[in-house]
C-alpha cells in the first residue's frame, strides 16, 4: 500500500489542467502557404480558439490567486471574463465543425461581445453533462448562479456593495467594513471543472481529441471523486 500519498484537491487538478493545456510547448503555429480558404479559415479557427483558451486559463489563476490573498470580493468582473471565455469554448466546440469555423473566422468583425441567450442556456444546462452532475448534483446550474452573480457586482449597486456592509441587529445603522465578508469556497471547483470543459471545447475546434481526450476524461474523472469528497456549496 503507497504511504505518504498526498490527498488529491482542486489546487492539485487545477494545476494538472493547466500543465495538460500547456503542454504544447512551443504553441503550435499554423503557417499554411498556398492554401484553400477552407484550410485558412480553419487555421484563423484554431487560432481564435487558442487565444479564447489563453485568456480563460490566465482569467482562471488570476481570480483564484487573488481568492487566496483575500480579494475574492473584487474579483467579478474577471469572474464574468473568464466564464465568458470559457462558455463561448464550450459553446463553439459543440457545433459542427463547419459551423464553429464559421462562428470564429467572423470573430473579427465584432469588438466582442457578451453571452448570447443560447450560451446562458448550455451554461444552465452544464448540469446534464457527466462532470456536471457532480459538480451540480441538485439539477440546478451553480456555474450560471456564479456568472449572474458576477455581473451584479461588477457595477455599482446594493450587490457590489453588500460585502463591505452589516445592517446593525435593529435596523437603525450599518456596520462600516473595511474587509469584506467571507465568501463561500465554490470557486475552486466552479472555475476549475468549466476550464476543463472549456479546454474540452477547443480540443474538439482543433482536432486534438486523440491527443487529449484520454487525459480529459481522466481529469474529469478526479474533479467527480473531489465533488463527492466534499461537496462545492451553491454559488448563491
Amino acid at each position: 500500500m503507497a504511504e505518504n500519498v498526498p490527498a488529491d484537491s482542486w489546487t492539485h487538478a487545477l494545476d494538472d489542467l493547466v500543465a495538460l493545456i500547456d503542454h504544447p510547448i512551443p504553441v503550435p503555429a499554423h503557417w499554411i502557404e498556398n492554401g484553400s480558404r477552407e484550410e485558412l479559415d480553419e487555421a484563423r479557427a484554431v487560432a481564435v480558439a487558442w487565444g479564447w483558451l489563453m485568456r480563460a486559463k490566465r482569467t482562471a489563476q488570476a481570480v483564484l490567486g487573488l481568492d487566496r490573498l483575500g480579494f475574492g470580493a473584487e474579483t467579478a468582473p474577471l469572474v464574468c471574463s473568464f466564464v465568458e471565455h470559457a462558455a463561448r469554448l464550450v459553446w463553439a466546440g459543440r457545433r459542427e465543425r463547419s459551423e464553429a469555423v464559421e462562428i470564429l473566422v467572423g470573430v473579427h468583425l465584432d469588438a466582442g461581445r457578451g453571452l448570447s441567450e443560447e450560451e446562458l442556456e448550455l451554461l444552465g444546462a452544464l448540469q446534464h453533462d457527466h462532470l456536471g452532475q457532480a459538480v451540480e448534483p441538485d439539477g440546478g446550474s451553480d456555474l450560471l448562479r456564479l456568472f449572474t452573480r458576477a455581473q451584479r457586482e461588477s457595477h455599482p449597486g446594493t450587490a457590489s456593495a453588500s460585502a463591505y456592509l452589516e445592517e446593525s441587529a435593529d435596523r437603525h445603522g450599518w456596520l462600516l467594513r473595511l474587509l469584506p465578508k467571507e465568501r463561500e469556497p465554490a470557486l475552486d471547483a466552479h472555475i476549475t471543472a468549466l476550464l476543463l470543459l472549456a479546454f474540452e471545447g477547443y480540443v474538439r475546434i482543433a482536432g486534438l481529441g486523440g491527443q487529449f481526450g484520454s487525459s480529459i476524461d481522466a481529469l474529469g474523472g478526479r474533479m467527480e471523486k473531489l465533488v463527492v469528497g466534499g461537496r462545492a456549496p451553491a454559488a448563491g
